[in-house]
């Protein structure tokens, strides 16, 4: 009787005429009895313990985990028995062998422990006990290992502070900050000790860290290379204040400068010369991740930073510079030099290395940069290098047209890049920045659907494709539906090409409308595709045809995560349903 009221239910909106995607609407929720409700939650209950069933045959550890984790995340609320079960079965893989090659680590674990805390807090306790055991005991720094360097002292220190942030934030940044004035070296731990700091939104003490860093570096005349890497890191993190970012970068540049005196005044052997190997890696250090830090975030200091690392390469070993990223002649005759390399394969090798460069620093000068990434696309001989470099370009011309509001412009670029999943990407992205536009937004999605088809089995076909059926599923969601089932067959096709890999390697990136594009999103695995949350609403009206669909999905770690997202989605609608009902319930009382 239960499975008939579902199946009246859901064919009664598989028969509903379906508004398209360029009519304005008004979504209606359906008015369910509390009956359909009930069977909704046991229907998605029992997909999620199914999702947990089938996470013992994924052969990835790390996967496993995850899923357990996940599934024990869904079921807490509804069946804490079977909950505890599988966040069990994850606590005890997280110390699985064949994690060697990827660890799971103590801060992992904490996020089982936290769960475990709301569902069994004996579990919580015990497993919390088995981890602190295996943790380095802060006595343990009170006497120094006679073969332990300062650095690995200081490094010690950091993971023990870390390991005490949880219980006792205040003694964690003492033991921290301490290792500076001991050891006299900038931990490397200090990065993530940070950003542990952000995640328990503890301000007051992330700005202690940072001030006590700042007073340790500013009378010291140089850094060893490791810490000038660790205080890069430190500036690279978003969390650090603009007063601190800009003293820091100030002082590395100072730093930077030091060093060339150094070595220019010193000989080789003397303590405050360094040796080859030394300047190669500090130079290293300077071009990434500082470099990349200051075309991106810090472009008033890029001549800075230039004309420092322009008189760090004469102490730099010839084979760094011969990377034409690295090489200090003009970017005209680096092309040049380039175009008189004897042999193809090197010469498109050494112009796909100018053409990243030139694409990386568009926005610093723009025109200029781009038209000459495109004459250098016309010089290599290998024909899908140049037609991805092309495409790369017009990407970039579409940047600056969005900015300007030119929408018109955009879209008429983004139907001209050859790639199929680069014009799809274009079209989403301009079909999501038309706001209220419904019919010119439709027509995009439409003709980036059509570019999807043309696209090559791959993972990140079948993400395109979630993408485009999540953004139809509010206005149009047979269409959505439709997709989704697209989105099945593309995942199928993509786990027999999974051996074959996108090897242009121009490390293009972009950001438009809040979606993201990088040069290797072409290899991305079916472990990092994402399900869209929008998309998990169309199990509320297509319950059957979506499990369905879902079932067939490949490889498996993307059919489960489908699977949670659908169940996830009707046990939030069926919840919001039941706290509207008491709520309307206990409305008569409170009149009366």
């Amino acid at each position: 009787m239960k499975l008939k009221y579902l199946v009246v239910f859901i064919f009664t909106y598989l028969a509903l005429a379906t508004p398209s995607l360029g009519q304005t609407i008004v979504m209606v929720e359906p008015l369910l009895t509390d009956e359909q409700l009930a069977l909704i939650k046991s229907n998605a209950i029992e997909l999620i313990r199914e999702t947990g069933k089938n996470s013992l045959d994924l052969t990835d550890g790390n996967s496993r985990i995850e899923s357990h984790f996940q599934t024990a995340k869904l079921l807490y609320k509804y069946d804490p028995n079977i909950s505890i079960n599988f966040l069990e079965k994850a606590w005890r893989d997280s110390f699985s062998d064949d994690l060697k090659n990827k660890p799971y680590t103590n801060s992992q674990r904490n996020k089982i422990i936290d769960l475990a805390s709301k569902i069994a807090p004996e579990y919580a306790k015990k497993w919390l006990g088995e981890i602190t055991q295996n943790k380095i005991d802060e006595e343990s720094l009170n006497v120094k290992t006679a073969n332990m360097t300062d650095r690995e002292m200081a490094n010690l220190t950091l993971r023990v502070a870390l390991a005490k942030l949880e219980t006792n934030p205040d003694v964690a940044v003492s033991l921290a900050l301490s290792s500076l004035s001991q050891y006299g070296k900038l931990s490397k731990g200090f990065g993530p000790f940070v950003d542990r700091l952000v995640v328990l939104n503890r301000l007051d003490l992330e700005i202690s860290v940072l001030k006590g860093i700042s007073d340790f570096i500013k009378d010291r005349p140089s850094l060893d290379g490791e810490d000038l890497l660790a205080a890069m890191n430190l500036l690279v993190s978003k969390h650090a204040s603009v007063e601190y970012r800009t003293k820091l970068f100030a002082y590395l540049l100072d730093s930077g400068r030091l060093i060339i005196r150094n070595q220019s005044q010193g000989s080789e052997g003397q303590s405050n010369r360094l040796s080859g190997d030394q300047m190669d890696l500090i130079y290293s250090y300077f071009n990434f991740p500082l470099h990349a830090f200051t075309l991106n975030e810090f472009t008033s200091g890029l001549a800075s930073l230039d004309e420092v690392m322009s008189e760090m390469r004469q102490f730099v070993s010839p084979g760094l510079l011969t990377d034409p990223l690295r090489n200090p002649l003009p970017i005209e005759r680096q092309i040049e030099d380039a175009m008189k390399v004897v042999g193809s394969k090197e010469r498109d090798a050494r112009l796909v290395k100018i053409a990243t460069w030139l694409l990386g620093r568009r926005k610093g000068n723009e025109k200029n940069n781009l038209t000459l990434a495109i004459d250098v696309s016309d010089n290599i001989s290998n024909l899908e290098i140049r037609e991805t470099l092309r495409d790369y370009v017009k990407m970039a011309e579409i940047e600056t047209l969005v900015e300007q509001k030119d929408f018109s412009g955009a879209e008429k670029k983004a139907r001209s890049i050859s790639l199929p999943e680069l014009k799809t990407w274009e079209l989403i992205v301009i079909g999501k920045l038309q706001g209220g536009n419904n019919s010119i937004a439709a027509d995009l999605y439409e003709a980036a659907l059509d570019s999807l088809q043309k696209a090559a089995a791959t993972n990140y076909k079948t993400q395109l494709a979630l993408i485009l059926a999540s953004l139809f599923r509010k206005h149009d969601e047979g269409k959505s539906l439709e997709i989704l089932s697209q989105a099945v067959k593309f995942s199928n096709e993509a786990k027999k090409q999974e051996e074959e890999k996108h090897e242009i390697g121009l490390m293009f990136d972009t950001h438009l409308g809040g979606m993201d594009f990088a040069d290797y999103d072409f290899d991305v695995l079916a472990t990092n595709v994402e399900i869209p949350k929008e998309l998990g609403k169309l199990a509320i009206n297509f319950w059957f045809p979506c499990v369905n669909l879902s079932r067939q999905m490949q490889p498996l770690v993307l059919r489960l995560n489908l699977q949670r997202m659908l169940a996830e989605s009707a046990l939030k609608y069926v919840d919001a349903a039941e706290q509207n009902k008491k709520k309307k319930e206990n409305e008569p009382h409170k009149r009366a």
